[in-house]
């Protein structure tokens, strides 16, 4: 891989993550990810303790700000408008699980979600968990799982992969969205959150 650039923020009391990391590019596929030194665990437990996805008014963390509902009628209408709503969708990384109250209110009735930020354990008739091996040990099944803007936050992609297949089946749909680095130069917010 061949780095872009270094960054380094302050440090954060509690944050478990480094305060430094690597842009970097891969050789082979051209994919930008950050390189820091950390394993799944301190992601695990970072997103476990951090509050700032539950914020009222962060947009993109699940919320119902304008620009989320727009994002969720996008979704819906790409992925869910000719789908039964009987169907069993799984949203990982939902934030505060505004895609599914947004499903919800159009008739789908078996959601869940897994969201480590999220103490409940159900949310307007949302089945919520706080990681995917919580839903393993109940060897559920879904037709439908999203996984909108989490894989950026994934430490180790293929064990990630492996753990989501595990709640699939041979008809399952999948429904993965990454930010788009070209775009990152037209929003105020980059590389944060696009």
């Amino acid at each position: 891989a061949e780095c872009l650039c270094s960054i380094r923020f302050s440090p954060v009391d509690n944050e478990n993550l480094p305060d430094e990391f690597d842009v970097v590019c891969c050789k082979n596929c051209g994919f930008i990810f950050d390189d820091m030194h950390s394993s799944q665990k301190d992601f695990d437990k970072y997103y476990e303790n951090t509050t700032k996805y539950q914020a009222i008014g962060a947009c993109g963390s699940g919320g119902s700000s304008r620009d989320d509902l727009i994002r969720y009628a996008s979704l819906y209408n790409f992925a869910f408008e000719n789908i039964s709503p009987l169907v069993k969708v799984l949203d990982i990384g939902a934030g505060k699980c505004g895609f599914l109250q947004y499903l919800s209110s159009k008739g789908f009735i078996n959601l869940t979600a897994i969201e480590p930020s999220i103490e409940e354990n159900n949310i307007n008739n949302i089945k919520i968990y706080h990681a995917i091996s919580d839903i393993g040990r109940e060897k559920e099944e879904f037709d439908f799982i999203i996984c909108s803007q989490v894989m950026e936050h994934i430490f180790d992609i293929n064990a990630f992969m492996v753990d989501m297949l595990s709640l699939s089946n041979y008809k399952t749909k999948f429904y993965i969205e990454v930010p788009d680095a070209n775009e990152y130069l037209n929003s105020y917010r980059a590389p944060f959150h696009l």
